[in-house]
């Protein structure tokens, strides 16, 4: 038997690795994904739970302050990226894989960074498209691809195996979610809400040819269970749901867990909490029957899905180990699950939204189909839930003066209402990390606010890229953008939260006046130290019990990082790397190149 936590934790995520046996011929064993990542990160998480914690502690407390950067590979030669690089590596052995912004998978000697082998995608219409991740096994990797596709190559040569094309329904998606493999079988789905024409769904498909195990709709069909929750069962057909993540998996309760995408349109549906959009759902791996769904927003009118990873963990909080799920949502609350039933760890309550005692007779005309409660983690304190004049002074676009709220406020169309967070979140798709031994997990805020009036027909401010948007008009400084706000004024944060109370522990706190934020997410070593990286390029490596800074590094050339580190060992050098677009400059048009950047002691 593995022992997976060192104080705090007892059986657990223990148990995962004797839910599979593995021969000696496996590439991977179940083992060795369920474990926490040693000498390999073996998943874009780390690891089957996304705990993103390594048992490395070569690069501590006392020395990390002496990293130095030991290799630099561009890993899509002749090609600018074409957007933020979001896809953290992957290492199996002595081989790193990774992405560029374009989609192209690469795979580079860890030790070395030498380019092994890349791969420029081949898609309908020659339609490339940013993925999140990469994941192995049974000698393949697999990766999404812009046109809807999901492809196997070859880990040796970076040949293709297989290609097919995901259930789309013959509809415009963006790129499927990151693959994750697990026992010869690949779960992933598909992104693209705001095309306004998708039923999201959740797909399994074997692993060495391809062909379709099962499929699990977000949206349900008129009739089954689900279904009943929406007003307008023509609702049901372009419902939206599409995951913008990756799960997490638990071998030993046989359960794969995937947050759920927002409903679509945004606005203007007919009452219902829409199921099971805006949920945490798990389902069994071998069928794709679902055992239990959170939701995190009934009838989401905001766009606050969660699309950061989950992570499982196991600990201990007074006599008896929990185990749990912890995902970080657009919201800006977190949510702590029991991850056999789907039930709150942590205090939750359903509370009617902030303004609801206030608003004027034609706000609650408009939003009388809007959920007259959300669930509320009373602890969590991610970012201020609530907006100030000092934010965004008024008057209003049109002239009246800006009502101020909290998240989750009622819109309407009589006036500009500014509430936190924008559509794209306090925490979109940056994933967490957690300390097991401490019982904390780091999670990543942008704070912004959104000024937003109903006005029914007004077109998508996207146009075509987003028309599930139309209905609402956006104000200039916090519009559906969430600009930045001026003056010294809160701007995002990193903090570490005590999951026994969802409380924060420390946190660190980035102002407007400065450009900076945090969007990259992190990554936790045993060691007590945890990397992240903010949006100006600069890599900070924290203290995990009291967040004080131990080294940072800031690239000549300039970069922008928006995915999180891997962290692993070959030849017993440990090694930090990191996916960036090496030569970009924030808040400019210069995009740079599809990199990977290596961290070790000299």
């Amino acid at each position: 038997m593995h022992k997976f936590f060192s104080c705090v934790v007892a059986a657990g995520l223990v148990a995962l690795l004797s839910a599979a046996t593995a021969s000696s011929g496996r590439e991977r064993s179940t083992a060795r994904l369920a474990a926490f990542p040693g000498a390999s990160w073996p998943t874009v998480g780390g690891n089957l739970a996304n705990s993103r914690y390594s048992t490395l502690t070569q690069i501590n407390r006392s020395n990390v302050a002496k990293l130095v950067r030991v290799w630099t590979t561009e890993i899509n030669p002749g090609f600018n990226a074409s957007g933020v690089v979001e896809s953290p590596p992957t290492v199996v052995g002595k081989t790193l894989y990774a992405s560029s912004s374009r989609g192209t998978p690469a795979a580079l000697d860890a030790a070395t960074g030498k380019l092994l082998w890349s791969n420029e995608p081949t898609t309908r219409g020659g339609k490339t498209g940013n993925g999140r991740g990469v994941s192995v096994g049974d000698g393949m990797l697999f990766a999404g691809q812009g046109d809807g596709t999901l492809t196997a190559f070859d880990l040796a040569s970076g040949a293709v195996r297989w290609k097919t094309l995901i259930n789309t329904g013959n509809v415009p998606t963006y790129s499927p979610a990151t693959p994750i493999f697990w026992n010869h079988t690949v779960y992933t789905s598909l992104t693209g809400n705001d095309l306004g024409k998708l039923r999201g769904a959740i797909f399994a498909y074997d692993a060495k040819t391809g062909a379709l195990k099962w499929t699990f709709y977000i949206v349900p069909f008129a009739g089954q269970p689900g279904s009943s929750t929406w007003g307008d069962p023509k609702e049901l057909d372009v419902g939206g749901g599409g995951t913008w993540t990756y799960g997490a998996i638990d071998p030993k309760l046989g359960l794969l867990y995937e947050p759920t995408g927002n409903p679509s349109p945004d606005f203007g549906r007919a009452a219902g909490k829409n199921l099971y959009t805006d949920a945490v759902i798990a389902l069994n791996l071998k069928t794709g029957k679902l055992k239990w769904y959170f939701q995190t927003v009934h009838h989401d009118q905001w766009d606050y899905d969660c699309a950061s990873p989950p992570i499982l963990y196991d600990l201990k909080v007074g006599k008896r180990v929990q185990h749990g799920l912890t995902i970080s949502c657009k919201s800006g609350y977190t949510y702590n699950l029991d991850r056999a039933t789907g039930k709150p760890l942590t205090p939750v309550k359903e509370l009617p939204p902030p303004n609801a005692q206030t608003i004027d007779a034609a706000t609650r005309d408009y939003v009388a189909a809007w959920s007259k409660t959300q669930p509320i983690p009373t602890n969590s304190n991610l970012v201020p839930h609530c907006a100030t004049s000092q934010m965004v002074p008024g008057p209003a676009p049109d002239g009246k003066p800006y009502e101020y709220s909290c998240v989750f406020a009622y819109v309407g169309p009589d006036h500009f209402t500014v509430h936190p967070v924008s559509i794209g979140g306090a925490v979109n798709y940056e994933p967490g990390s957690i300390n097991p031994t401490l019982g904390y997990t780091y999670v990543c805020s942008i704070f912004n606010v959104e000024s937003s009036k109903a006005v029914p027909g007004a077109p998508s401010p996207l146009g075509p890229i987003a028309p599930g948007l139309a209905g609402q008009v956006f104000g200039s400084n916090g519009g559906y953008t969430g600009s930045p706000l001026t003056g010294h004024l809160l701007g995002g944060t990193f903090t570490a939260v005590n999951l026994r109370n969802d409380k924060n522990v420390w946190q660190k706190r980035y102002y407007s006046d400065s450009g900076i934020s945090c969007k990259s997410g992190s990554a936790a070593t045993a060691s007590g130290l945890v990397f992240v990286t903010d949006t100006f390029g600069a890599v900070h490596a924290y203290d995990a019990r009291n967040g004080r800074e131990r080294w940072s590094y800031t690239a000549p050339e300039s970069m922008v990082v928006n995915s999180a580190p891997a962290i692993y060992s070959v030849n017993g050098k440990e090694y930090i790397a990191l996916a960036v677009n090496l030569g970009a400059k924030t808040g400019t048009g210069q995009v740079g190149k599809s990199s990977v950047i290596a961290f070790s002691l000299p």
